[in-house]
């Protein structure tokens, strides 16, 4: 009777680990989400990414990259911003030149949004904890701002997007 109820806590604890994602322990990990290299743990990942528009439907925990931005001078990018998560938690993080977090959107809304950007390269990522749902950021396209960068779209082959 003891040897089976060790096997069915052993067995259930096994099932409940395959259910977790260690990629989600770095939502409020600022040092990881920083770092060169992406940690991702997609279930799904429908939509397009693009030079001036990401816009997705997500199931993930982890980081990813979605921009890379050349700055020649310190300027604005404004964005509209629209996201409607259903779980977890989700948040958009812009990372300076000096690998620091400076600016934060968390969570599902509609907006126009403003990432002031410093000279050097600067990355947008996105942050999941078990998240789930849609999101879509496009630059509002300012002729004067601009002239003054150049984005870049993480189009790297992770997997197909359907």
């Amino acid at each position: 009777m003891k040897r089976n109820l060790i096997l069915c806590i052993v067995i259930i604890s096994l099932f409940l680990s395959g259910c977790y994602s260690p990629q989600g322990r770095y939502y409020n990990n600022d040092e990881k989400v920083v770092g060169e290299s992406d940690s991702y743990d997609y279930s799904n990942r429908k939509g397009e990414i693009k030079d001036n528009e990401v816009s997705l439907e997500i199931s993930f925990s982890g980081f990813d990259t979605i921009w890379t931005i050349e700055a020649f001078e310190d300027t604005e990018l404004k964005c509209s911003y629209e996201a409607e998560i259903t779980r977890g938690d989700f948040k958009v993080v812009l990372i300076s030149p000096d690998k620091e977090i400076t600016s934060t959107i968390e969570g599902g809304f509609d907006d126009e949004i403003v990432f002031n950007l410093e000279k050097g390269t600067n990355i947008i990522k996105i942050v999941g904890n078990n998240a789930k749902g849609s999101f879509k950021i496009r630059v509002i396209d300012e002729d004067e701002d601009m002239k003054n960068i150049t984005i870049k779209a993480n189009t790297k082959e992770k997997f197909p997007l359907e």
